[in-house]
């Protein structure tokens, strides 16, 4: 009985144990679920952030890139210096007409303007073949072909021609009378032809230096147009780089405004899920509650009755000890009885013996006694018959 009982102790703990495990698992797992999930939507949201800043500021580089071209469409062009070359040439014409009307050149005069504008001819040719090969390495970026850059130097070359021609033309009519208002002020014309021609020589210095000054601004423009235009590629190049990166990325915002509402409606469909678990929880746990009630109580019992077994284990193990004992006293008792027996046995034969021999001498003491009484009767006759004797005197 009391290894049942034993046994019966451990099997209900390990239920109990198992029971309680089985209902803490549920919350355990449900926790990390939901703490799961909620990482999960964090990073979504996170991403969500991240690519809407992303995408404004797509945005923003788009906003400037398009500012930025339409101030290079404020920069003058090509056809525009070339108007404004062509209008300072034509004045350059009209000036150099004006002088020769006004007064005739001579011979020395004419072949040293000449020979002072050749020189400026070829360098402006020098500076156009300058200006044609650093556009021939820009060529891959710019949007001036080498046809217009032609066209353009065609163009001075043959303004420069077409004025040397007109100015010894004009040079040759040394009679013609001219209006000198236009070029030699009301002061100069008071001068002398050869002060006049070297008034004209310096006036026509200082012109060709501003050509040339105008030429290179115009080449500075123009290589900045170049650069602005590069640039201007690259900004489109950029841009449509962009436009595909915010595509992609609204496509990916998109995605993940799906997965996180997909997110949202998992995370309101397992927190429904949460409430119901947690209202199981509760009759779970106070179902566990009644049990662990019940279980202390019967546990209780159980250990009263554990104690009771013990003590009856203890009874029925003295018991047996005092059975052994009796056992031990009974077979020293037997053994003692059957040898009290054995002497007992011997005491009566011994006894019979003496019986035996008493009663022969019983037998003999009887027969004594006869002949005693037998005597004595004799005895008491004699005397009697003494007596009688004596009476009879």
């Amino acid at each position: 009985m009391a290894d049942k009982a034993a046994n019966v102790r451990p099997h209900s703990s390990q239920r109990s144990k198992t029971k309680s495990v089985n209902m803490v698992k549920p919350a355990d797992s449900l926790q990390s679920r939901e703490a799961e999930y909620q990482r999960l939507n964090d990073e979504l949201e996170a991403k969500t952030a991240k690519l809407v800043s992303e995408a404004e500021e797509m945005l923003k580089l788009d906003f400037d890139a398009v500012q930025k071209s339409s101030l290079l469409d404020n920069v003058q062009t090509d056809s525009s210096l070339e108007e404004d070359s062509a209008h300072r040439e034509t004045g350059q014409s009209k000036c150099a007409r004006s002088s020769t009307r006004s007064t005739p050149l001579p011979q020395s005069g004419r072949h040293a303007t000449a020979g002072d504008r050749k020189p400026n001819s070829s360098r402006l040719s020098s500076r156009n073949k300058t200006k044609l090969t650093r556009n021939g390495t820009v060529s891959d970026v710019a949007l001036v072909t080498e046809e217009k850059m032609a066209i353009r130097d065609f163009s001075l070359e043959k303004t420069i021609s077409t004025l040397e021609g007109k100015i010894a033309r004009e040079g040759m009519e040394s009679h013609a009378a001219v209006d000198m208002a236009d070029i030699i002020p009301a002061t100069a014309c008071e001068m002398g032809t050869e002060a006049q021609i070297r008034f004209l020589k310096a006036k026509l210095r200082v012109m060709q230096e501003e050509l040339t000054r105008v030429s290179q601004d115009s080449f500075q423009k123009e290589q900045e147009q170049l650069a602005m235009k590069s640039n201007m590629k690259r900004l489109e190049e950029e841009n449509s780089r962009h436009l595909k990166t915010i595509n992609s990325l609204k496509v990916q915002m998109k995605k993940h405004e799906r997965m996180s509402g997909e997110s949202r409606n998992k995370t309101v469909d397992l927190e429904t899920e949460l409430s119901q678990l947690k209202k199981e929880m509760n009759t779970i746990s106070q179902t566990h509650q009644k049990a662990a009630s019940t279980k202390s109580i019967t546990e209780v019992r159980l250990n009263r009755a554990i104690e009771e077994v013990e003590k009856y284990k203890k009874e029925v193990s003295s018991y047996k000890a005092s059975l052994q004992d009796a056992s031990l006293i009974g077979e020293k008792r037997v053994e003692y009885l059957t040898s009290e027996n054995k002497r007992l046995e011997n005491q009566k034969k011994e006894l019979m013996v003496a019986f035996k021999k008493q009663m022969k001498l019983i037998d003999l003491y009887k027969r004594q006694r006869l002949h005693v009484e037998a005597a004595k009767m004799l005895s008491f006759a004699e005397e009697e018959f003494l007596c009688a004797l004596e009476w009879g005197k």
